[in-house]
């Protein structure tokens, strides 16, 4: 790999991670906002299928902005003198 690659792929994985932090968790709704209405049994697990997949899109980006790192956001250095992280 050479100085270009090594710079465009340190511009992409800047943009990711600031797209990623931009982004922010999804939010987890709970079962239930008011404790006087009408329980709802068929809503529940709706909204318990809901929790689990934003809790696992919340879990895979954390692993994504771990992964990009979160160093500073200048250029890489050369394969010669190794590479500096993001």
């Amino acid at each position: 790999m050479d100085d270009a690659e090594l710079e465009r792929f340190h511009a992409l994985l800047v943009g990711m991670r600031d797209e990623l932090k931009a982004a922010g968790d999804l939010r987890l709704d709970p079962n239930r906002v008011d404790p006087v209405a009408k329980k709802d049994d068929d809503g529940q697990p709706l909204n318990e299928m809901h929790q689990a997949i934003s809790s696992s899109r919340n879990r895979n980006r954390a692993a994504s902005l771990r992964q990009t790192g979160r160093g500073g956001a200048g250029p890489p250095r050369s394969r010669a003198r190794g590479l500096r992280p993001l």
